[in-house]
This record gives C-alpha cells, sequence and structure tokens, in this order.
C-alpha cells in the first residue's frame, strides 16, 4: 500500500521559483501558519509577497498587474489623509498613469504606452539622478521621488516582471517617506515612517485582492 503525503503550503513555497529565486525565507515561515494558500491570500498584509505568488503560479497578467500599480500610485494612504496622487506635481507623471490605465482595458495603443514610458521616465529620472539613494532617505522630497518612479514601473512595456514590485515598493516607500519627515519634529521619523509603510502595503494588499477577484488559489 502506497500512502500520499500532501506537502505542506510552506514546502510547496519553498520549492517554487519566480525567475529563479525561491520565496523568502520569512514569507516561508510566515505561511507555515496557514494550511492553504487560499486562506494565506485572503490574510496575506504584503502586496509583494502576494505578486510573488501570483507569478510563481502562473496567475499573473499584464491587465491587473497595470491596473494594480496605477491604484498603487493613484490611492497609496499617506498619514496625512492624501494618498501618493497628491505627490505628482508634475502633470507629465499623472498624464502617463491615466495612459497606463486606459492601456490595461484596450483604450490606449502599444504606441501612446511608449510615448507614456518615456514621458514618465523624463518626469522621474531628472530628480532621481539628483538625489542617490533618495527611496531610502526620509523626507518628503525623497517621497515625491518615489512615487514619481513608481509611474515608471506603471508604464513599462513589460509590466509582468519586475517592474510590477518595483512601482508597488516605491508606492508605499513614498508613503513611508513622507510619514517619516512628518514625523521627524517629534523624533520619531522611524517609527512613523514605519508604521506608514505597514498600513500603506495592507491598503495594497486589500486593493490587489478586490482587483484578482476570487480568491486564485481555491481548492489548493
Amino acid at each position: 500500500m502506497t500512502t500520499t503525503t500532501t506537502p505542506t503550503l510552506a514546502a510547496r513555497l519553498g520549492a517554487l521559483r519566480v525567475c529563479g529565486q525561491k520565496a523568502c525565507q520569512e514569507g516561508v515561515a510566515w505561511a507555515r501558519g496557514f494550511s492553504s494558500a487560499a486562506a494565506a491570500w485572503d490574510a496575506c498584509g504584503d502586496p509583494q509577497w502576494m505578486l510573488w505568488a501570483l507569478k510563481a503560479t502562473g496567475r499573473s497578467d499584464d491587465r491587473t498587474l497595470r491596473l494594480f500599480e496605477c491604484w498603487c500610485v493613484r490611492h497609496t494612504p499617506l498619514v496625512d489623509g492624501g494618498t501618493t496622487w497628491d505627490l505628482l506635481t508634475d502633470p507629465r507623471s499623472r498624464t502617463a498613469v491615466e495612459v497606463a490605465e486606459r492601456f490595461a482595458v484596450g483604450d490606449a495603443t502599444a504606441a501612446e504606452l511608449r510615448v507614456a514610458e518615456a514621458t514618465a521616465r523624463a518626469a522621474a529620472w531628472p530628480p532621481g539622478w539628483a538625489a542617490p539613494g533618495a527611496l531610502a532617505a526620509a523626507g518628503a522630497g525623497a517621497a515625491a521621488v518615489a512615487v514619481v518612479g513608481a509611474v515608471v514601473g506603471a508604464v513599462v512595456g513589460d509590466v509582468v516582471g519586475d517592474a510590477a514590485g518595483d512601482a508597488v515598493g516605491a508606492a508605499a516607500a513614498a508613503a513611508a517617506g513622507a510619514a517619516a519627515a512628518a514625523g521627524a519634529a517629534a523624533g520619531a521619523a522611524a517609527a512613523v515612517g514605519d508604521a506608514a509603510g505597514a498600513a500603506a502595503g495592507a491598503a495594497q494588499a486589500n486593493a490587489l485582492r478586490r482587483l484578482v477577484g476570487a480568491n486564485p488559489f481555491l481548492g489548493e
């Protein structure tokens, strides 16, 4: 008689690879608390892990990822009640996001998307180049640089690659940076920034679940 053992969720995650990279050890350890991928999907508050899971299992698609990135640029919450969209003061960045949204639903051409990408890069790289390491620095200026960089991720041609995670992470970094700037006067920049980054990630995770729709891991 042959006995079949079903691998645990953590073991399955540990075996999966995306672009040659296994799931991070932190994610695998977190998954040990769940009996199924569906339960983990519903509970996850880290959009980067969720994106990784979609890609690793062949469940990602350009439309969903691009709309999610655009959501992150528009709606990632800031501690002052605003969103990352408020940090985009250059109209070229906002126009690029609008083109990316239209492309995702079939209302803009690939040629228009290429123009939008060039426009987004033109808006992002001058300030980015002037402030190396800006994503790691606290402050409203760094936050603005981060979210403008997220726009580029949302409009690149191959959004199913690393651009999706880059854009989402940049938007969350922008929220954390803006919060750190606000908390600096009270001497709590790091704590405030970390809390804001976590809240931004949770909001992004919920948005991704809404965009994906029905739990893609039901039955596993």
